[in-house]
């Protein structure tokens, strides 16, 4: 009852004192998991469920409780093993195939983490959260299709229950400010909050108010940098979508932002109830919503080119050059180029390396093979993706490129440490289909320029958004043959990089 009413607190110190008097009670230890996990300690839930699995090994759902706690951890090749063997017991458990499918799309296991999806519809077909994972795995597919993305956006938004139709009260008057709502669990020290931060400190207080509606907990920083810019902030993570509805419609919010779509965090469920005249979808999430309640997607000519509007559910509203708002960092002068005191070119990919698919490896493999001195370092977190990063290395040991070749870098928490490793890097490769956005614009601050490949949609299109406002046509592949040809020309022509690292900045 405590845990249900919100009081984790409480609850895990009552379920430690019934530990002491029955300490070999294991539904006990994997509610103590539970709490424990909701109060953040993710090292205490994961010693309580396997305290609750040496009692009794063949407990379901502590082993897949085990696997939510190890992927908070970070520990993805665990939780999918911990998955698997829940799985084992009970190949019908529909939270370990759910959750398994999370984990493989961290690693990259793209196939499988579809499989286990397509397996839990089977047996459920209106399980609404799988729904909604099986359209954000659609970005790092290499075959889908925008038609098939926005069936399956489309879905998910039919499952989703929707608002009464009720009249706005809304004041029409043009002279008053307008009250902009903003949907986020990424209103930290994140990708999501670095691009809105510029935006939100330009703004004019006189023509228009900010609100935040802010689905996590967590706080830094970045955080306190927003806030004064923002002048009503909610806190709404676990409210019902119809409770949080009804507090926007309340707070009179005039247009409301989702910054999240199907990323962690993503409250369109809320959407789904229309509580704001305006709904739109921008940053976050690029791609459709399928939303019948959003209106809009922010876009821009080159993710969302003429003739591409029957991709999205919403009306296609185009900015006049980028879609994005990328800030200046406060990042030392660009340095030289690292081939010239190295004596040959390093690509770079600083991407999760769940962005990293077989078709990208594959173009990236013919790269090292092509310009034969040449070193590719990846940057991706470590944490239970090393089997992935095994994978990697075997793949390109296989097609005779030499260890010594290839560097993975673990991510850094320092920002001073992170910018200082794209002085090792001389090209950006951009994965496809799903490529990078904050990655992208980093390395350009850099000096870096970033190859990548045109795809079909908006998500493998914002690698060409971003070349394109920066007038760097030529950095634009037209399909993987032509993405390695690029790569190799590029890489011949040292000094035309060192010319163009020293004036990327300026663009």
């Amino acid at each position: 009852a405590l845990a249900q009413a919100g009081r984790f607190a409480e609850a895990a110190e009552s379920y430690r004192r019934a530990l002491d008097l029955a300490p070999d009670a294991p539904g006990v230890h994997n509610n103590l998991g539970n709490v424990l996990r909701e109060l953040g300690d993710t090292d205490g839930a994961v010693q309580s469920y396997e305290a609750a699995l040496r009692l009794s090994p063949n407990y379901v759902e502590a082993r897949t409780n085990l696997g939510v706690a190890l992927v908070s951890a970070e520990r993805y090749g665990e939780a999918v093993a911990a998955y698997r063997q829940a799985l084992g017991l009970d190949p019908n458990h529909l939270p370990a195939l759910a959750n398994i499918g999370n984990a493989l799309l961290v690693i990259g296991e793209h196939r499988e983490a579809l499989a286990a999806y397509d397996r839990a519809l089977a047996i459920q077909p209106d399980l609404s959260m799988v729904q909604l994972n099986v359209v954000a795995l659609q970005n790092y597919l290499d075959d889908t299709t925008a038609e098939r993305t926005l069936s399956v956006s489309r879905r998910y938004g039919a499952s989703l229950p929707t608002g009464s139709a009720r009249p706005f009260r809304n004041v029409a008057d043009p002279e008053r400010r307008l009250r902009v709502g903003l949907v986020s669990g990424d209103l930290r020290n994140h990708s999501v909050a670095r691009f809105l931060r510029p935006l939100l400190a330009e703004h004019d207080p006189e023509r228009i108010e900010f609100a935040a509606y802010s689905t996590s907990h967590a706080e830094d920083d970045m955080t306190a940098a927003l806030r004064p810019s923002i002048s009503l902030w909610r806190t709404i993570k676990g409210m019902p979508a119809t409770q949080a509805a009804e507090l926007v419609r309340g707070d009179a919010v005039d247009v409301l932002i989702d910054l999240s779509g199907y990323t962690d965090g993503g409250r369109l469920d809320i959407f789904a109830q229309k509580p704001a005249p305006v709904q739109f979808g921008w940053l976050g999430y690029s791609g459709t919503t399928g939303i019948p309640g959003m209106d809009y997607i922010l876009a821009d000519r080159w993710v969302a080119p003429p003739g591409s509007e029957a991709e999205f559910s919403e009306t296609v509203w185009r900015m006049p050059d980028s879609y994005l708002c990328f800030g200046q960092p406060d990042w030392p002068a660009v340095g030289a180029l690292p081939a010239q005191r190295k004596g040959h070119v390093t690509f770079g990919s600083f991407n999760n390396i769940g962005k990293v698919g077989d078709l990208t490896i594959a173009c990236w493999v013919r790269v090292l093979q092509a310009v034969p001195d040449s070193r590719l370092v990846i940057k991706s977190s470590k944490g239970g993706v090393q089997a992935r990063l095994d994978q990697l290395q075997a793949i390109f040991a296989g097609a005779g490129i030499d260890a010594s070749r290839l560097h993975f870098i673990d991510r850094v928490a320092d920002r001073a440490a992170h910018m200082a490793l794209y002085d090792q890097i001389d090209i950006g490769l951009d994965p496809f289909p799903y490529n990078g956005t904050t990655t992208t614009c980093e390395a350009l601050w850099a000096g870096v320029p970033v190859l990548t490949k045109r795809g079909h949609s908006f998500v493998s299109r914002v690698g060409e958004s971003l070349m394109q406002s920066l007038e760097l046509p030529d950095w634009i592949a037209e399909d993987a043959d032509d993405y390695v040809a690029r790569a190799v020309r590029f890489a011949a022509d040292v000094k035309g990089l060192a010319a163009l690292r020293g004036g990327l900045r300026d663009r």
